[in-house]
C-alpha cells in the first residue's frame, strides 16, 4: 500500500510531508472500503467489513507505535547530543 512506501521515506529522509501523505493514503483507504459497503446488508458482507476494520486499526495502532518508538529515539538522540556539547563546551 502507498502509505507503507510513505512511513519508510519519512524514516529515511524525516520529511514531514511523508507522515501527511501517508495520512491522507489511510484516509482514502478507510473512506473507499466505507462507501463500498454503505448500502450492503448482508451478514457475510458486514462480517467481512468488520475484519477489514480490525485489521486497519491494528495496522492504525502499529504505525502510531512505530512513531512514538521513532519519536523516543530523536529524544535519545538529541540528549546524547547535547551531552557531547556541553562536554566539548560548545553551547
Amino acid at each position: 500500500m502507498r502509505f507503507f512506501q510513505d512511513i519508510n521515506n519519512y524514516v529515511q529522509n524525516k520529511n514531514i510531508s511523508h507522515i501527511q501523505n501517508a495520512n491522507n493514503n489511510y484516509d482514502i483507504c478507510i473512506t473507499t472500503i466505507a462507501s463500498n459497503f454503505n448500502q450492503i446488508n448482508s451478514v457475510e458482507n458486514q462480517e467481512l467489513f468488520k475484519s477489514i476494520l480490525k485489521e486497519l486499526n491494528k495496522l492504525e495502532n502499529s504505525i502510531i507505535k512505530e512513531s512514538k518508538y521513532f519519536i523516543e529515539k530523536i529524544k535519545e538522540n538529541h540528549s546524547q547530543t547535547e551531552i557531547i556539547k556541553k562536554k566539548h563546551g560548545k553551547f
